[in-house]
Formats: C-alpha cells, sequence, structure tokens
C-alpha cells in the first residue's frame, strides 16, 4: 500500500520579517514602544516592555472563506492578518476566530487582553506601505470594462491579451489597470476577482446614461445593430424574469443595455427620445 506524498507550502521569511515589521510600526504610530525579537508565524515582540508571542499570517488579500481555516491563537497569544485589503466581511468572521488584522489601506486590530492592549483603529497616513498606482484609475471606461470582464468568469484568471481584444485595449494597459485592482485587494495574484468585493467597488462607480425611447424595434426587424436579441433586459423586467417576488404588468417599460455608444446613438435617432413628464 503506497502512502500518499505531502505536499509543504513554504513561506519566505522574509515575508514574515516585513509583516512583523508593518505590525510593530502600526503600533508604535499609536504610542506603544514595540520591538521585534523574533520574526516568523509565531513571532516574539516586546511591546512596552512585556513579551508576547504572535501569530503573524501574512497574505495579498484575506478571503472571509479563508477565515475557518486559521488555527485559534492560543491563550496568551495574539494573532494578526497582514493583508493589502480586509473585507468587512473577513473582519466579522476574524473577531470571532479571536484574530487582529492589519490592512495595509490603514486600519489595525491588536487584540491582547492579557496585556491590557485592545485596539480598532485607523492608523495615521503613510504607517505602512501600499502600493502606489495612483496615476492609474482603474474605474476609467475602459478600466469598467475590465471590472466587467474579470466578473463575467469569477473562477478563472484573466486571459489578459484576449481581454484586451474584447474591449480594443492594449494589453498593457489591462495589465495595469489589472495591477492597480490587486493593489486595492478587488483582485487576487492569478487575476481573479475578490468577490463581492469588486462587484460593489463596480457598482458604486457604474452610472450608464439613460434615454427613454417613443418606441423600440420590431423583434423581425432586419438591422442587426438593432436587434433586440443583441440587447440585455435589466431592472425590474429581468428581475421578474428571474423569479424576484414583485408584480409589474405587460406594459411595463423596459430597461435595455445596447452593446456599444454607437448602438445608443442610433436607436436614440431613428426611434426618437420620449418626453419626459
Amino acid at each position: 500500500m503506497h502512502s500518499l506524498p505531502r505536499y509543504h507550502v513554504f513561506v519566505d521569511p522574509q515575508t514574515y520579517e516585513r509583516a512583523a515589521a508593518q505590525i510593530a510600526a502600526a503600533l508604535e504610530s499609536l504610542g506603544l514602544k514595540v520591538r521585534v525579537k523574533e520574526s516568523g508565524a509565531t513571532s516574539v515582540f516586546e511591546i512596552d516592555g512585556a513579551e508576547l508571542q504572535v501569530l503573524v499570517e501574512p497574505r495579498a488579500v484575506m478571503r472571509p472563506s479563508e477565515v475557518p481555516s486559521l488555527r485559534r491563537p492560543p491563550g496568551g497569544a495574539a494573532g494578526v492578518v497582514v493583508a493589502d485589503r480586509v473585507s468587512e466581511t473577513a473582519r466579522k468572521w476574524l473577531r470571532t476566530q479571536r484574530w487582529g488584522w492589519l490592512d495595509r489601506r490603514g486600519h489595525l486590530r491588536f487584540w491582547w487582553p492579557e496585556g491590557g492592549v485592545r485596539i480598532d483603529s485607523d492608523l495615521p497616513g503613510g504607517v505602512v506601505h501600499a502600493p502606489d498606482r495612483s496615476a492609474t484609475n482603474p474605474f476609467s471606461p475602459t478600466g469598467l470594462r475590465i471590472a466587467v470582464e474579470l466578473l463575467m468568469n469569477p473562477t478563472r484568471p484573466l486571459a489578459v491579451r484576449d481581454a484586451a481584444s474584447r474591449i480594443g485595449a492594449s494589453a498593457g494597459h489591462v495589465s495595469l489597470v489589472v495591477a492597480t485592482l490587486r493593489d486595492l485587494g478587488l483582485v487576487d495574484r492569478a487575476r481573479r476577482p475578490i468577490s463581492p468585493d469588486l462587484f460593489w467597488a463596480l457598482a458604486e462607480r457604474w452610472h450608464p446614461t439613460a434615454i427613454p425611447l417613443r418606441s423600440l424595434p420590431r423583434r423581425n426587424a432586419g438591422d442587426l445593430e438593432l436587434a433586440l436579441s443583441n440587447w440585455v433586459l435589466g431592472g425590474d423586467a429581468a428581475a421578474a424574469r428571474w423569479g424576484a417576488p414583485i408584480v409589474i404588468s405587460e406594459r411595463y417599460p423596459p430597461d435595455l443595455y445596447v452593446p456599444t455608444i454607437d448602438v445608443f446613438r442610433l436607436a436614440t435617432h431613428r426611434f426618437g427620445e420620449a418626453a419626459v413628464e
């Protein structure tokens, strides 16, 4: 009988060292005297003269689904996840597991009741380093399309060149936008979206232009650009189709999304804009 192979995952010791140093810097910015005596998965801190074991968990992004896999810190020790982004849902579950976190966007939760340290606080600016790609707007018109591409296939890594070809952008620009989204904790290192964080970030910036039309194309219209089969139903009518518990009449005007701005302009010109009372 053959034994199953064992697989080991190794974390670069410098990763723990950097994470521990960032925790120490965050604590010092809030008025504590801190020294890191040993760095590792279990680091040893000296805080205001008292020694403490700290379980350090470096992550790019802390997903809520990954929290249950963290072992609870033993009595007298503290646990801190260090990540570029820790979502509100992940924070809720980390509290139940007795873990704290350092969100590099500028928030620290460090819980050590035995030593009288209970911190859940925003941090002064510049205390921890976060990647700076502020010159790139990840939610420009092109960025919005890249976000949609990511969300359309949430379990599959984004193929940069394929996505660039579909949306009419350069592969380099797509890569830069994806890297910026990763810095914001909205995409993981495998170029997959962090859900539902990316969805809600996109929803906050999704402001489509709406024009009421006097009429709609006939279903058998010969103009393919104006074919309803190429448009997407949205709003209450779409919700009703999916079984939402709402009641609307057959005459209820549908909300329709068209594929391009050119089709939008053509439809407005062809069918006319309706007066809004």
